[in-house]
């Protein structure tokens, strides 16, 4: 979906996003994917969930 909706861009996020463990937090990603409008919105979540 990163791709797809962000392209190169989003794909930067995915070291980022392999930190998460937790199911519930990476459901909560793949909705935020949907609603966002800028990569920085998904960082700024991804950021918050070192």
């Amino acid at each position: 979906m990163l791709e797809i909706k962000y392209g190169p861009e989003g794909l930067e996020l995915m070291d980022m996003l392999r930190g998460i463990d937790k199911v519930d937090k990476l459901d909560a990603f793949s909705a935020l994917i949907r609603r966002s409008t800028s990569v920085a919105q998904l960082r700024l979540y991804l950021q918050g969930n070192d």
